[in-house]
């Protein structure tokens, strides 16, 4: 009995927070799009000090990339950097869900995520169960359409379950067998409403409002920050351009 009480007011404590925090980020984000930095490293320690640089900096969502989730685990790793981020950044797990959609976002909701990832190849019963835990902790759940062989049922799905963001997610080995980022984007992103619209893959100083004229609510970028020498400096430059774009 009272293990259950224990675990009822923790839920309803995580709950609190992720609301105060998404709310705040919420109201930012009808002002300019948000930035989420990709920590795809296997390196904890290395992945924290580059988290807290990130947030200094001004990143709006640090990401717990894939490659570090599956290296040290969601218990170990969202912890962790949640000690690094608190309040002043999203935290992301991207654990890119494909089955049991209800266990694996809780883990995540529990351990601090604000946001979670699920695929948009998975069923409509792993998305829907996802989003009902995000709503259970007032968290969010990104769609990414990395595995998508088709999009537009895919993207269309996503939308009728409430899925708060849809990613045009370019991955890395996409990206070494040739495929273009911004092609892709110019040819998917007038299905997903602007509010909905995450993209990542390839995305740098250099490119970024090539990107930004499709209006997204989320830009991911990853290498172009971890490989940087001055990755705090990629941060700025990047809020920067954000910040100073207009539409054409």
């Amino acid at each position: 009995m009272l293990e259950r009480k224990i675990s009822a007011h923790k839920e309803v404590l995580i709950t609190l927070i992720n609301r105060t925090l998404t709310e705040h980020f919420m109201v930012k984000k009808m002002k300019n799009t948000l930035l989420q930095i990709a920590l795809d490293i296997v390196d904890l320690n290395r992945a924290l000090e580059l988290a807290k640089i990130a947030v200094e900096n001004g990143a709006d969502i640090i990401e717990a990339g894939t490659p570090l989730l599956q290296a040290y685990g969601i218990c170990n790793v969202l912890p962790r950097l949640y000690e690094v981020v608190r309040d002043q950044a999203l935290l992301l797990a991207d654990l890119k869900i494909p089955d049991t959609g209800e266990l694996s976002s809780r883990l995540a909701f529990e351990h601090h995520a604000n946001i979670v990832s699920v695929l948009g190849c998975a069923s409509t019963k792993t998305i829907a169960d996802a989003i009902k835990m995000a709503r259970r902790y007032n968290g969010r759940v990104i769609v990414d359409l990395i595995c998508s062989t088709n999009v537009r049922e895919d993207v269309k799905k996503a939308l009728e379950l409430g899925a708060d963001y849809i990613l045009i997610h370019t991955g890395l080995d996409q990206q070494a067998s040739g495929v273009d980022v911004l092609s892709r984007v110019k040819a998917l992103a007038n299905l997903i409403p602007a509010g909905k619209l995450a993209v990542a893959g390839g995305i740098k100083v250099d490119n970024i409002e090539n990107v930004l004229r499709y209006s997204p609510a989320i830009v991911i970028v990853g290498g172009a920050f971890y490989k940087a020498s001055n990755p705090g400096e990629v941060v700025r430059k990047i809020k920067d351009i954000i910040h100073s774009y207009t539409p054409i």
